[in-house]
């Protein structure tokens, strides 16, 4: 099959979950022997671009980095229309990630007058809590939710996210549920459930991973550490993501409560830099007041890494069923969460051998690849 995807930043993007995400299934893809070509923009975060753009073939993949331009929310980037224009005709579908984006929109247009059909994965950025409300405000009266209702299929990544889809005035029959997974090479022995190595200097290590936004929760954490007390001594907390603007309070916030020698904040960490985070860190924190999906979730349990989630992450409830975290309500809470997961051997047994089960079990990669690829396959074999 013959597949463009469509996603306003790609590795080695800073912007995180979505980049990531897009660079995990246009590998599975060509993994499978389907032929994937990737358009994005070279804005390395909002406020950055790279060095680069034009055209890079890795791994399999041919893709486009098109110059981007003001405004760096919105991924203004006008060269990516040529190219979309010679690519999206002889593609069989067109799979676009986020809405409201320049990109997204020039992708539409194209498929649209192609007579290609396309898919959308939101990652979220339906939802009025996420992003600028008053720029998501103008972009609809200005180009309207034309990309998600002209959609062949929404892909969400979890049925909370689904429903809320449908809140929308999206008809649940456009909307499917593929979770998001991370490939088994991005397991640390998976199947088994041994304990790891006793916590060192640095695996007493507190690790937040992702971006550094008021939305994250990261004061919360931050609250939380400090609560710790005497228990914290010789403990580091370390944040690391790109800075959305909110590092500066933070650090502030950490100054005012005694503790800025003992948070870190790191910037962003990609590869092996990122996956030594998680193996030498006592516990993964994710304190967000809202979460889709979290795929740094799905990192932590392939790691082994003992888990504290928020309620308001989408995932919470199901990680509470399953016994592969710690779900909390309050910073209190939190306080007390870490605590056990740097102290409690037992305890981190436990919370690795579930979350190792839960992983493969409800989030297996190659099931969620397979239900991608069926998804495809139904829109394209009905393509009008």
């Amino acid at each position: 099959m013959k597949i463009v995807q469509v996603t306003p930043a790609f590795p080695p993007s800073a912007l995180g979950g979505v980049s990531h995400h897009a660079e995990l299934i246009s590998g599975g893809l060509v993994s499978r022997g389907h032929t994937v070509r990737v358009a994005t923009t070279n804005r390395y975060d909002f406020r950055q671009v790279m060095s680069f753009w034009g055209f890079k073939n890795r791994n399999g993949l041919q893709i486009y980095y098109a110059k981007a331009h003001w405004p760096g929310q919105y991924f203004f980037a006008p060269d990516i229309a040529k190219v979309l224009s010679a690519w999206i005709p002889r593609a069989e579908i067109v799979h676009i990630h986020l809405t409201r984006t320049f990109v997204g929109v020039v992708a539409q247009a194209i498929a649209r007058n192609a007579g290609v059909p396309y898919v959308l994965t939101c990652h979220g950025s339906l939802n009025p809590k996420v992003g600028n409300t008053t720029l998501k405000m103008l972009h609809d009266v200005l180009v309207g939710r034309g990309l998600a209702e002209n959609a062949a299929r929404i892909i969400a990544v979890t049925e909370k996210e689904r429903d809320g889809i449908v809140k929308l005035g999206i008809e649940r029959s456009r909307v499917v549920v593929v979770p998001n997974a991370v490939p088994p090479s991005a397991n640390y022995e998976h199947s088994q459930p041994a304990e790891r190595p006793s916590p060192s200097y640095q695996g007493r290590r507190v690790l937040y991973l992702g971006r550094v936004h008021g939305l994250k929760g990261i004061d919360r954490l931050i609250r939380a550490f400090a609560l710790l007390g005497s228990d914290s001594t010789g403990v580091e907390l370390a944040i690391a993501g790109q800075d959305f603007g909110a590092v500066r309070e933070l650090a502030k916030e950490a100054e005012k409560l005694g503790i800025a020698n003992q948070v870190r904040f790191l910037g962003p960490a990609f590869g092996e830099e990122k996956q030594a985070l998680l193996r030498n860190s006592g516990v993964l924190v994710l304190p967000s007041r809202y979460e889709v999906f979290g795929l740094v979730i799905l990192e932590g349990l392939a790691a082994g890494i003992p888990l504290v989630v928020t309620r308001e992450c989408g995932m919470s409830e199901e990680l509470d069923a399953a016994g592969a975290a710690l779900v909390v309500s309050s910073t209190e809470e939190m306080a007390r969460a870490m605590r056990l997961c740097l102290e409690d051997q037992d305890l981190r047994i436990r919370l690795r051998t579930n979350g190792f089960r839960f992983l493969n079990s409800q989030y297996n990669w190659n099931e969620a690849l397979d239900r991608l690829i069926a998804v495809y396959s139904e829109i394209a074999a009905n393509r009008v």
